[in-house]
């Protein structure tokens, strides 16, 4: 199975489906009972906490991008109207 640490591209199906995580999911199923309840498995834990810190370590990673691209959109449409602003104070002044 692959796993975070090994290949980053192997964790996405075509369909954007994490394979990782479902290939956790399934090593679930033998720890089902026929009513639905989970039973303990060995070594099911501990890899459910390694893909949950692993999605933790990811959303930290996407919120850390997100607020850089915010910050260069901000600084760029800042950029833009100083621009916009000293080139119409340009045109009204006298020659």
């Amino acid at each position: 199975m692959p796993t975070p640490a090994s290949s980053s591209s192997a964790m996405w199906s075509s369909t954007g489906t994490c394979t990782w995580l479902c290939a956790s999911m399934i090593e679930l199923l033998p720890c089902t009972r026929a009513d639905g309840a989970l039973r303990v498995c060995p070594g099911v834990l501990p890899t459910l906490q390694d893909r949950l810190a692993e999605l933790d370590r990811r959303a930290d990673d996407l919120a850390t991008a997100r607020n850089l691209l915010r910050h260069a959109i901000v600084d760029t449409e800042r950029s833009a109207l100083d621009r916009n602003s000293n080139q119409s104070t340009d045109r009204s002044a006298p020659q």
